[in-house]
């Protein structure tokens, strides 16, 4: 009899196997770097990825779906450097 397994929805990761083209692979192995050390961490941020697109693409209106993730992007860079400068977040 094998352990006891948690039921689906108090999982905090799931295993995944994949088939990929030789091309769709390199390119997921290419995007392993400093910040994406691994091929976990390098599939998590290629399917936060295609979430995003199909967020902005699938909307009513892509053009400003779009304007709006770059100016939160932009605004969540300058709240960074802010705080990589100051060492703290700038009051609200």
């Amino acid at each position: 009899m094998g352990r006891p397994r948690k039921a689906p929805e108090d999982r905090l990761s799931r295993g995944i196997t994949a088939r990929l083209s030789d091309d769709q692979y390199q390119w997921l192995i290419q995007r392993i770097d400093e910040d994406a050390p691994g091929l976990s961490e390098s599939l998590r941020d290629a399917i936060d990825l295609a979430q995003l697109f199909e967020r902005i693409l699938l909307s009513a209106d892509p053009v400003k779906a779009l304007c709006k993730l770059l100016a939160e992007r932009e605004k969540d860079a300058a709240r960074q450097a802010y705080y990589d400068e100051w060492g703290e977040y700038p009051s609200e």
